[in-house]
């Protein structure tokens, strides 16, 4: 399958990934959950659906898809924890809008931030996936980059006129897209992100009562 500048192949022994002339193979162990994989799909949106002798799973950089693709598997997340740590931590150390709230939209894999704006689905995604933080690991800095978000989310994007959200913000949470309509907001990204979002919290009010 051909993808960007990458040509991922299957094979028993993993994913193997073809850059240039150098070959890698991706396990379980380095971060997916899979060996036997049998087949390769290109997704809708920088997403590989990759079939495994155990079932198919979904290869994007939302780790709560990860998360839940281990729990279907029944594969455990423990030998991951490690990984979510470092996923997590890199989003709110350099993701979270820590002045003006929201999440950023992009940025270097090496840290920092090269675009301000407050897109939709980021946000929709990362409320989701710091929930999950917390839930795993219990520490304070993901329930108060849920706040953060949450509070962005519902003080800035939803245009509560017609209950959807802005598609795109400044930094500072000032609409610049105004439409409402988008393929990926209501029948993808919004209303899951509240779903799942209410799903969690049920789970961490029953722990902590």
């Amino acid at each position: 399958l051909s993808f960007g500048s990458r040509l991922f192949i299957s094979t028993n022994r993993g994913l193997g990934v073809l850059r240039g002339a150098a070959i890698t193979s991706l396990k379980g162990k380095d971060g997916l959950p899979f060996e036997e994989t049998t087949c390769l799909e290109a997704g809708f949106e920088n997403d590989i659906w990759i079939g495994t002798t155990k079932g198919a799973i979904r290869m994007l950089k939302d780790d709560w898809l990860f998360i839940h693709a281990l729990e279907i598997l029944g594969t455990g997340i423990d030998n991951y924890l490690d990984l979510f740590t470092k996923i997590f931590d890199h989003t709110i150390d350099n993701g979270i809008d820590k002045k003006y709230g929201g999440v950023f939209v992009e940025g270097p894999h090496s840290g920092g931030v090269y675009d301000m704006e407050k897109e939709f689905w980021q946000q929709a995604e990362v409320m989701i996936g710091v929930l999950d933080a917390w839930l795993l690991f219990g520490k304070e800095k993901y329930r108060d980059a849920y706040k953060n978000v949450h509070r962005f989310v519902f003080d800035k994007v939803i245009n509560r006129n017609v209950g959807e959200w802005y598609p795109l913000l400044t930094r500072e949470g000032e609409p610049i897209w105004t439409h409402m309509g988008h393929s990926w907001k209501i029948n993808y990204h919004t209303v899951r992100a509240m779903i799942q979002s209410i799903r969690r919290l049920k789970k961490i009010a029953g722990q902590i009562h």
